[in-house]
């Protein structure tokens, strides 16, 4: 009798804290959303939170949509123009990066520009890591080198398969990180290497992790049970660590003044820069966020274009009319007695464009980091408190009908000036009545560069 009692009176208090807190919040014009339980709110629907489940809850509840997951309150955007709002108009309102415990376990020293809260200490290195890159990114040429070689030599293991089936996403991995190291630390490994294969696995397990580690989020108790994801975390931060850390002490012992050999150097050069402009600076940064810095530019760098190159080759091998246009246009243009540079890129507009659609076809990243509300604000016509999470669902955006006649279609010429055969260039204007916010110079893009297609072909071989 006494248990019974027990169990009826936590759930009618769980019941009435839930009435009581969905009557208070009459008030607020929050969104539309999925259907939330007592207590745990939607946490059955993140359970099965994929590319799925967010086209089906855009299509349904529109440019913004609601859910809770224990309380915390999670608004999902699905339209560019409350994006633009959000990230750009009000971008220091949404600034704000949540504290989460798997972002403390990758970055026990302090988060950098990835993972860090907006603040004084964010907007400083966010201000030297993009005076780094500007002077990294002048020196295109030597860039273009250090992805020309590694294209070559990948090219060079495609042809030595003779044409049997592979799959070349390690192959791609490989390259890619051999890339982003070059840059960092002007140095260049075999595919054989051991740090090559270490830093690659340092990356999957780091991408694995993110994923799987919001559990710990929705239960904070679990992460003072003995899990394995702990061990994990520990192991991951000492891998980055025994990569990473060497390297950047033997550029501390030879960095030169005036002399940028990779990023490591420009953001060495850029820190003393800053220091020399205002002393405060020097209580601010340290070799641990320059560190981690670094290691945001690794992880962030290599994942993302080595998921951009895979799916480039299979819409490759899945439309070999506009396979065989590429070639025709690198024919036409550079021929084959050179490769292409970073300056022919506005000749290559066919080639550019699909670039351009892969990514918004494909959107291989479905959403955005979760950016936490610094202030109580508007987005639209809806009350977004202070403290919710927001993330913007890019496929959802890249997919809109409103802005993209046959969204689910792949066409490059979609933004192309067909008459003209120039690329279409994409803008959303300020409305007269907004004031645009002050922002930093863009940083320099970064050169792509391609070899001469012919006489490769993609094609798809189906698994046996």
């Amino acid at each position: 009798m006494y248990w019974e009692a027990l169990i009826l009176v936590a759930i009618s208090t769980v019941v009435y804290l839930f009435v009581v807190r969905r009557w208070s919040e009459r008030k607020y014009r929050y969104p539309p959303g999925p259907r939330q339980l007592p207590l745990i709110g939607n946490l059955l629907d993140m359970a099965k939170f994929n590319h799925v489940t967010m086209r089906k809850f855009a299509r349904q509840y529109g440019e913004i949509y609601m859910m809770t997951v224990m309380g915390q309150k999670i608004f999902v955007v699905t339209d560019i123009e409350l994006a633009w709002d959000a990230l750009i108009r009000k971008g220091n309102i949404f600034a704000g990066r949540p504290k989460l415990f798997i972002y403390e376990a990758l970055q026990p020293k302090g988060g950098a520009i990835v993972f860090g809260d907006y603040g004084p200490r964010w907007k400083l290195l966010r201000k030297i890591t993009h005076s780094a890159l500007r002077m990294f990114g002048s020196g295109v040429q030597n860039l273009e080198e250090k992805v020309q070689r590694e294209v070559c030599e990948m090219c060079g293991y495609f042809r030595e398969l003779q044409g049997f089936p592979f799959y070349p996403k390690k192959r791609l991995a490989l390259g890619v990180t051999n890339v982003i190291f070059s840059c960092l630390f002007d140095t260049h490994f075999s595919t054989e290497d051991e740090h090559l294969e270490e830093f690659q696995r340092l990356n999957e397990e780091c991408m694995r992790l993110l994923g799987t580690g919001a559990l710990l989020e929705v239960f904070p108790f679990m992460k003072y049970l003995p899990l394995s994801i702990h061990k994990r975390l520990k192991s991951c931060y000492d891998l980055k660590e025994k990569l990473l850390w060497p390297f950047f002490q033997e550029h501390k012992h030879t960095y030169k003044e005036g002399v940028i050999r990779d990023i490591t150097d420009a953001l060495i050069t850029a820190k003393h820069q800053a220091e020399m402009e205002d002393s405060r600076v020097r209580g601010m940064l340290n070799e641990n966020l320059i560190m981690e810095t670094l290691g945001d530019l690794a992880v962030a760098g290599t994942d993302t274009t080595t998921e951009f190159l895979t799916w480039s080759l299979l819409y490759l091998a899945s439309y070999p009319d506009i396979q065989t246009k590429i070639h025709q246009q690198l024919d036409d243009v550079i021929g084959r007695d050179r490769l292409p540079c970073f300056q022919d890129r506005s000749s290559l507009p066919y080639l550019e464009a699909t670039i351009s659609e892969i990514i918004r076809h494909s959107s291989f990243t479905n959403v955005s980091v979760p950016h936490r509300v610094r202030s109580n604000t508007t987005l639209g016509n809806h009350d977004i408190p202070e403290n919710s999470l927001v993330f913007v669902d890019l496929r959802a955006i890249h997919h809109d009908p409103k802005h993209w006649k046959e969204p689910d279609a792949f066409d490059p010429t979609r933004f192309l000036d067909v008459e003209a055969g120039l690329l279409q260039r994409f803008k959303f204007e300020f409305p007269p009545d907004s004031s645009q916010p002050d922002l930093e110079p863009p940083v320099d893009p970064i050169p792509r560069a391609v070899l001469t297609a012919s006489p490769y072909k993609l094609s798809v071989t189906e698994r046996q």
